[in-house]
């Protein structure tokens, strides 16, 4: 079951994500930050072999900055032909 933003820990993460992205003017829409964090959320809880509402309180607070940094990673990428990839909805 995907963590959303009624979770503090996860708001607060989407939230900056977003702003970071912003400031880029880069724009998404909130369900794809959501599926970002959630993606990246149940890979650590796999590897800890825990919930992924636990393995959001791992979550370090530098996790906006990385997705950030993707994102305008996978969109450069994207604009010079090469395939990106999106988690899908859930």
């Amino acid at each position: 079951m995907a963590i959303t933003r009624r979770t503090a820990r996860f708001n607060e993460l989407a939230t900056r994500t977003e702003a970071l992205l912003a400031e880029q003017g880069i724009v998404l829409e909130p369900s794809v930050i959501d599926r970002l964090l959630n993606a990246r959320e149940e890979e650590v809880a796999q590897l800890l072999g825990v919930a992924p509402r636990t393995a959001l309180g791992f979550a370090p607070d530098d996790l906006p900055q990385t997705i950030a940094v993707e994102v305008s990673a996978a969109i450069a990428a994207q604009a010079e032909g090469a395939p990106t990839q999106v988690p899908p909805a859930t």
